[in-house]
């Protein structure tokens, strides 16, 4: 279950390079940072470890977030393992209580520490999925504590776990443990019995914008390249208006229901479902569909010395210099950076836009798609805007190749 996005804030994914099973995203404020995490291995057989998977934190304050993970320990409550943990690092604390995060039974406890006569206040949360042990925290100086907490609030509650596996492990000693979820139960039909206990596994793979060979077939709006052909009728209408030309197909796979277009005005190739439009007027690449629900507008971009999630993000500054509270996802997948609005107002609709940013190593230039359509249309929108820029192939990249 999605949480819905305050104005103000941001998803961050965390993602670990050797795990990908914990791959999760909250929201962030849009003055937090994101610290570099170091890389060292952690002991979880010493205490109470922890690796760390982010650290959010605020100049000003200051103010810290973090997520963490390790294996759940060997017996005991949750609620037992969160009092151990704040005995370990000698925290004094409230009394541990019950809460929830989405979908996951959590405990929940504040605490405090004191070093150089400067008090810090600590909100804990800890949750167990699967065998894992997930611990949120936000800290700050107990003068800026409530500050601080309203700010953190929305962060805490709103932790997402890319493979939530299900909670296994009693919150308190009196409560019985909750029983497995259904997928882990032992096969019902013997003769699949090792296709089924490879399935959890599939998810484990890095996150990726690339369709799959479903997704793709799912995408096509037709079994063939018509509307890809210069003399279609509509392409053939906009050509007469002067809108601009049909790129060149560089292949058809019929049966995975795609194509290859090479466009000259982002100087590359990339893949588009079958049934879906795209001309080029040698200034941008659009990308739609005949009812003009979705659109993808691809175009190679000044970066002015900005980074792709720095020049994503300044992209939004036209909706959110008249529109503050609308509401903002910032992510990273597969290189890709990305930077979205809900419900902006342009014209007379209200539509929901998002930037697409890589960088192909070309000097001063980034590729830019950007990715519109209605609420109802929006996810098509997106799927759509990452498959071509995870597909994209920059002539000189594929010359390589």
């Amino acid at each position: 279950m999605s949480v819905p996005i305050p104005a103000g804030y941001e998803h961050h994914v965390a993602a670990h390079a050797q795990h990908a099973g914990l791959t999760c995203r909250f929201l962030k404020p849009a003055d937090f940072k994101i610290a570099e995490v170091p890389a060292a291995e952690v002991d979880f057989s010493k205490g109470a470890q922890f690796m760390p998977l982010a650290v959010a934190i605020t100049h000003y304050g200051p103010m810290v977030f973090t997520v963490a993970a390790r294996p759940a320990f060997g017996d005991g409550a949750v609620s037992q393992w969160l009092e151990y943990i704040c005995r370990a690092e000698n925290y004094p604390h409230t009394p541990v209580t019950e809460t929830r995060i989405g979908e996951h039974p959590a405990v929940t406890c504040d605490a405090t520490q004191k070093a150089d006569d400067v008090t810090m206040k600590m909100r804990f949360v800890l949750f167990e999925d699967g065998g894992r042990l997930f611990q949120m925290s936000a800290m700050a100086p107990e003068p800026f504590w409530d500050g601080a907490l309203k700010k953190m609030g929305p962060m805490l509650a709103s932790l997402e776990l890319r493979e939530a596996r299900g909670t296994q492990v009693a919150l308190f000693p009196d409560q019985a443990a909750p029983a497995a979820p259904a997928e882990e139960k032992p096969a019902a039909k013997p003769a699949r019995k090792e296709a089924a206990a490879e399935k959890p596994a599939e998810p484990a793979p890095t996150l990726t914008a690339k369709f799959t060979a479903d997704e793709l077939a799912a995408m096509a709006l037709a079994d063939d390249a018509s509307t890809l052909d210069p003399e279609h009728t509509f392409n053939a209408n906009l050509r007469n208006r002067g809108a601009g030309l049909v790129p060149r197909v560089a292949a058809v796979d019929l049966e995975g229901k795609s194509a290859t277009v090479a466009a000259g005005a982002v100087q590359g190739l990339f893949r588009v479902p079958l049934g879906w439009h795209v001309i080029d007027d040698g200034k941008r690449t659009l990308v739609f569909d005949a009812a003009g629900k979705v659109q993808v507008n691809l175009s190679q971009r000044l970066s002015e010395g900005a980074s792709p999630r720095d020049f994503a993000r300044a992209c939004l500054d036209q909706y959110l210099t008249t529109q503050p509270e609308l509401p903002v996802a910032v992510f990273e997948i597969d290189g890709i950076v990305a930077a979205g609005v809900r419900g902006a107002k342009i014209g007379d609709e209200k539509l929901d836009q998002a930037f697409f940013v890589r960088d192909l190593g070309r000097p001063g230039l980034l590729l830019v798609a950007r990715a519109t359509a209605a609420e109802t249309d929006s996810k098509r929108a997106l799927d759509l805007a990452g498959d071509i820029m995870a597909t994209f192939v920059a002539p000189e990249a594929a010359a390589k190749n």
